[in-house]
């Protein structure tokens, strides 16, 4: 009896940290996009490819779709410090956490 309450209360604590991931999941998605938009423009398309949480924060791949132009495969890191940095797998940064000058466009 003992460790079906152990087992209950532990299937709690698992749903409930997996919700709580999937909020951020869906923040941290969010915030990537409209990086993306800012830098590439408004008419771009985007697709989720994979998301890592890690302790020191999060790695969402995400397939860009210009308007005009080639498709890119970026890399949007969310620490969790609130900071991100946004680039793409052939090393072009979009947005870098430490700089806080204006940040690379591609768009008009």
């Amino acid at each position: 009896m003992k460790s079906t309450g152990v087992l209950a209360m532990a299937l709690f604590v698992t749903t409930a940290a997996t919700s709580l991931h999937a909020s951020d999941n869906q923040e941290n998605l969010q915030r990537c996009r409209a990086a993306i938009e800012d830098s590439l423009g408004e008419n771009t398309a985007t697709r989720l490819y994979d998301i890592r949480n890690r302790r020191g924060g999060d790695r969402l791949v995400i397939k860009a779709l210009p308007g005009q132009g080639s498709s890119l495969m970026l890399d949007c890191r969310v620490y969790r410090d609130g900071s991100m940095s946004l680039q793409s797998r052939e090393g072009l940064v979009l947005v870098d956490p430490s700089d806080k000058r204006e940040q690379l466009t591609l768009s008009r």
